[in-house]
């Protein structure tokens, strides 16, 4: 028999909802579900659904004459496929939410996101940015809201809708590390070209590069590249050890800069002293030396 988790119970408030069979084209998707189809995981969905029932009832609202979903657009998908190959699915079990207004829809839909799927940084900046979009609206609902700083009142929502309890700034946190891993995202793509694959995909897939980083690898030739992947492979690191390397050459790389710098001052110095005491050319060795060292300073 059909159920309801206990998470979804507290997201829905189960003692105002009530249970109804829906035929499947009376339900439509909300138009703020942004998330794209993962054959993968609907393949297991449907075959679970076709074994074992729905483990879950979607979520939804009456809207126009029909049935909008709320929680539960990869449940009913599955319906949708299952019941063109067997007619017993072509009507579905759901829970319905009664009074449900834009924004209590949007912020469930939200809040079930946050709390049903597996996220990334960016995504799960993305849905607490789009409960940020909806507090001024709440505000003019609830009077009791104005003042309530922004952050606190969607870690309120997040806390009374899932039954966990999320702090104003674990929000903030949230937010500040989808804004550095978008702009991660962002400063891989434009320098898409300059990167090695390997690197290019794990930059975009694996969180917790800094932008310092994707600009240390992107400004390095190819065979650079490949042998700080190399080592960042055979080392099995971390984002922020990798950086630490990074770090840790650059020292070196400064330090040697400053000491082919000041040899180079010394030894122009010794010319000069020596050109104006004894009026003789430079020795092609010293000439020799120079070169050198100015070349190291050039490459730093």
């Amino acid at each position: 028999m059909a159920k309801t988790t206990k998470g979804a119970k507290q997201v829905a408030k189960q003692a105002a909802m009530r249970m109804e069979n829906v035929p499947l084209d009376q339900l439509f998707d909300h138009p703020a579900n942004d998330y794209p189809t993962n054959e993968h995981e609907l393949a297991d969905l449907i075959d679970s659904i076709r074994r074992d029932g729905l483990a879950q009832l979607p979520l939804v609202r009456e809207v126009d004459g029909g049935y909008q979903i709320i929680a539960g657009h990869r449940r009913v998908e599955s319906y949708r496929r299952l019941a063109a190959e067997d007619a017993s699915y072509a009507v579905m079990p759901v829970n319905v939410l009664p009074d449900c207004d834009d924004e209590r829809a949007l912020v469930l839909l939200e809040v079930t996101n946050l709390m049903m799927r597996q996220l990334s940084t960016v995504e799960r900046a993305r849905r607490f940015e789009r409960l940020w979009d909806i507090v001024p609206s709440l505000r003019e609902k609830s009077p009791d809201l104005k003042g309530v700083r922004t952050s606190q009142v969607i870690a309120d929502i997040v806390t009374r809708e899932t039954g966990n309890p999320i702090s104003r700034a674990s929000v903030d946190r949230v937010l500040a590390a989808g804004r550095r891993a978008q702009e991660v995202n962002e400063l891989v793509d434009a320098y898409s070209d300059s990167l090695i694959a390997p690197w290019r995909g794990e930059l975009l897939e694996r969180e917790g590069f800094s932008t310092a980083v994707v600009k240390a690898i992107a400004t390095r030739d190819g065979s650079v590249q490949e042998a700080m992947w190399a080592d960042y492979q055979r080392d099995g690191m971390t984002p922020k050890q990798f950086e630490k390397s990074l770090e840790r050459e650059a020292t070196k790389s400064d330090v040697d800069v400053e000491h082919a710098l000041d040899s180079v001052i010394r030894t122009l110095r010794d010319v000069s002293a020596w050109h104006k005491k004894y009026g003789a050319a430079v020795d092609m060795y010293r000439v020799d030396y120079i070169r050198g060292q100015l070349d190291k300073l050039t490459r730093g």
